[in-house]
């Protein structure tokens, strides 16, 4: 959630939009008021909306998130190398078929 708003402050249903698992507005919002609890973000008025401030990260939630990259990258970097370009491939069009297949056999056929 806070690296939704890495590049600008949002509001709470921005998030929830943004990251798109189907989240409420209300765990999101539960979630963006541990994050300024513990200091990693902070609200700020919304020059567009009094009522919906806007969530930011503080410059520790930004060092956190670089830190949280950085590690991502080593770990992905490794298990690329030790797993293969061609088997990482052949999973990524695997993965777009079982998410294709079930799209179209959820109710209604939605996609």
């Amino acid at each position: 959630m806070l690296g939704a708003t890495r590049d600008q402050p949002l509001t709470v249903s921005q998030i929830a939009r943004r990251v798109g698992l189907g989240l409420a507005r209300q765990s999101v919002q539960r979630v963006a008021d541990v994050l300024v609890e513990r200091g990693w973000a902070r609200y700020v008025d919304n020059p567009d909306d009094r009522r919906a401030r806007l969530l930011e990260p503080t410059d520790r939630g930004r060092r956190t998130l670089g830190r949280l990259r950085d590690g991502q990258h080593a770990w992905a970097d490794a298990v690329g190398s030790e797993v293969g370009a061609d088997a990482l491939e052949r999973a990524a069009e695997t993965l777009t078929a079982v998410v294709a297949a079930s799209r179209r056999h959820r109710p209604g056929g939605a996609e």
